[in-house]
């Protein structure tokens, strides 16, 4: 199965926060907002390009996770990068979900 890099989800205790940054400019300013402006340009300009990276990309995000930024994740938000935390099905079910202002 191929996916469209990066749109991991990544565990951010006690939920899951999903970054959707498919699209070219939403990539390049992921790139940016994590610090890593050296995975933007020509070799990763178009997602054909980003999916032969794959590896290389979902590591350097890893690696931002794992550096104690995660709490930013909102930040990406406001940088034009899609992002929101993942709810679960008893959140949707019980209305918790409309409580905590995420819809």
């Amino acid at each position: 199965m191929h996916t469209l890099p990066p749109s991991p989800s990544a565990p951010d205790t006690p939920v899951y926060v999903i970054v959707g940054a498919n699209a070219d400019s939403m990539y390049e300013r992921l790139m940016r907002t994590i610090g890593r402006p050296d995975l933007v340009g020509t070799a990763y300009k178009h997602n054909n390009h980003r999916v032969e990276r794959q590896v290389e990309i979902e590591e350097a995000i890893s690696s931002w996770k794992r550096s104690g930024v995660q709490k930013r994740y909102w930040r990406l938000a406001g940088d034009g990068v899609p992002v929101g935390r993942v709810v679960s099905v008893r959140e949707i079910m019980d209305g918790s979900r409309s409580r905590l202002g995420w819809c």
